[in-house]
């Protein structure tokens, strides 16, 4: 039997198991298992209101694990609490059949945030295993049994391990209540967690659709319309020029990847392209001249071409690709005044609106959503020499977003206005955890080039050799690189950037005199107080900050004269990935004007 028959076989018996699943015909098979506290089929462990299943005698990836556990009518493990934690090893140690198992725990998301996989909750217990390494491909969970404990680590999601499932006394329970809640509702917790969870990722939507993009996750065909069913969405289908054309810009502008899944196929039989999700022949198309070429290659994936388009490209189902998810805006019980249940563990925070005027379109609104998330000035800053800049490490945008999110924080893109600026930004962005290039404020105007911010003409210059380009005329807009030099740039690129509020000219500090009969004496230690915030946003949705008060023990009078702070920002992460405490060193000038 050939390889694309075992994955279609593969592809529909998951469709068939859900159909028993969600119709809930019988409470015969599996359910009469689990109705019984010992079983001769399946050896089970019980532990408050779970049952655990220790599958040891065939390893499995990751997903495979998935797809297993949901044969069952169970769930690849979740754990709780210190107290389940200990109850896992026991089992693993009375077993003695290996020392290592997969968890559903991975942050395939957004290559950042742990979520347990089978539910779409944030872990939040963790028992990290000491002194672990960092491995930024190691995306999935897995259990290390030693003798005094079971340790977790991150691992390949593509490795085989043993695997445990689990099942909570109700089909279907809540995570955290152990309460039965709908299919509905556990849609909506998903789609809840999409939107909130990360920055980084979010849902695209256009007209009835909800997208999701892999930005990190990348996996054959069968495994892609698994990923989107465990997020419950589907691998998307595209029915229209304008639809193509929408993701086409959203690939774009985000700059995730360039070769992405759909579920197109001519599995079936071998001959007509159809969206094995949704049943139906492929009826639009956007074919790369002189595709689909393949007799066996039978499955349909995007071809990103940055500015050229977004092209279609028959190819093997088992090449590895980013995925792209889809979901109706509405589905059929809402509309049909279904209720969706309660939705519980879903972080997000709402802050304040504040009116910022906005030219255009959807991408520009969806940016402008994502950075209220945070509240106004809640972001780090870096003070060098008296200036005060924020480099944006989290988001990528256009020109056009990147000056919308430092006015939404009071502040402006960075403008370079001579060598020494350029000497500043050029040590700010060496210390920086990306690499760049990075959004300035200089833009193209007619035949000359200035500052945006300040609409000075710009006469300082460090451009790159053979910049700015006189073949590429769409580029109007000026990034830096790592070094700070300059290129031009089509300023609807996807890039980080750098914003900074205006610096204090010598002649209004100057201006500014101590008062007479000043109680400050010049020896002493003055009094500075800094607030640090790490905008912590807490399970209950309030926001919460780390902070610290520093007195004059923490400050040195600088030799030009103003106050040298150094200030060490602890984060705790879990697991300590990487070493994100960091160092802040910033001057104050010693006499400021009244506001």
């Amino acid at each position: 039997m050939s390889i694309q028959c075992i994955l279609l076989l593969f592809y529909l018996s998951a469709r068939s198991f859900v159909y028993v699943v969600s119709s809930n015909v019988s409470v015969n098979g599996w359910d009469h298992v689990f109705a019984q506290d010992a079983s001769s089929i399946i050896p089970l462990n019980h532990y408050d209101q779970k049952s655990y299943f220790l599958a040891v005698h065939a390893k499995a990836t990751f997903m495979q694990a998935m797809q297993f556990c949901e044969n069952l009518h169970m769930k690849l493990l979740s754990v709780r609490s210190a107290e389940e934690n200990e109850k896992i090893h026991s089992y693993i140690r009375n077993t003695n059949r290996g020392t290592q198992y997969w968890t559903s725990g991975s942050k395939l998301l957004d290559g950042k945030n742990w979520i347990w996989m089978s539910y779409g909750v944030s872990v939040d217990y963790t028992h990290w295993a000491p002194n672990l390494s960092y491995d930024e491909q190691a995306l999935c969970l897995q259990l290390d049994s030693e003798d005094e404990s079971v340790y977790w680590k991150h691992a390949h999601c593509g490795i085989a391990l043993f695997f445990i499932c689990e099942r909570f006394k109700g089909e279907g329970a809540n995570y955290d209540t152990n309460e039965m809640i709908s299919p509905q509702a556990q849609i909506t917790r998903w789609m809840n967690l999409l939107e909130h969870v990360s920055p980084n990722i979010g849902l695209l939507e256009f007209k009835n659709k909800k997208y999701f993009f892999s930005n990190t996750f990348k996996a054959n065909y069968m495994q892609a319309i698994q990923f989107c069913k465990i997020i419950k969405m589907e691998l998307v289908t595209i029915s229209s020029a304008e639809e193509n054309e929408r993701i086409r810009k959203y690939i774009r502008d985000t700059s995730i990847g360039d070769y992405w899944w759909t579920s197109g196929t001519k599995l079936l039989d071998g001959k007509t392209w159809v969206w094995l999700t949704k049943g139906t022949r492929v009826e639009y198309t956007n074919w790369l001249p002189g595709q689909p070429d393949g007799d066996t290659q039978f499955c349909l994936h995007l071809i990103h071409k940055r500015d050229k388009g977004l092209f279609w490209n028959d190819n093997y189902c088992n090449n590895q690709y980013q995925v792209i998810c889809e979901r109706p805006t509405s589905d059929p019980e809402e509309e049909n005044g279904g209720h969706a249940g309660v939705v519980t563990n879903t972080v997000f925070h709402t802050t304040p609106k504040i009116d910022i005027r906005i030219d255009t379109d959807l991408d520009d609104r969806n940016w402008l959503h994502n950075i209220r998330k945070t509240e106004p000035g809640f972001i780090t800053y870096t003070y060098v020499e008296g200036k005060k800049y924020h480099l944006e490490e989290d988001h990528v945008a256009t020109k056009s977003q990147a000056d919308t999110f430092c006015k939404y924080h009071n502040m402006q893109l960075v403008a370079i206005r001579n060598r020494k600026e350029s000497e500043l930004l050029r040590h700010l962005v060496a210390d920086s955890t990306v690499t760049g290039p990075f959004w300035t404020s200089g833009e193209k105007r007619g035949d000359s080039w200035a500052w945006s911010t300040s609409r000075e003409p710009i006469s300082f210059v460090n451009w790159k050799k053979n910049k700015p380009s006189i073949f590429e005329t769409l580029n109007e807009c000026i990034e830096i690189d790592e070094i700070a030099q300059w290129s031009d740039q089509n300023c609807e690129k996807k890039r980080y950037f750098v914003c900074e509020v205006p610096q204090l000219t010598p002649s209004v500090i100057s201006s500014y005199s101590e008062p007479s009969g000043s109680q400050c004496a010049a020896s002493s230690p003055p009094i500075v107080k800094v607030y640090i915030s790490n905008n912590i946003i807490t399970e209950e949705g309030t926001n919460t900050v780390a902070e610290k008060f520093l007195t004059s023990e923490d400050v040195q009078v600088s030799s030009n004269g103003g106050y040298h702070v150094q200030v060490k920002n602890n984060i705790d992460a879990s697991p300590p990935e990487k070493d994100i405490t960091r160092h802040h060193s910033f001057q104050i000038p010693k006499y400021l004007p009244p506001e």
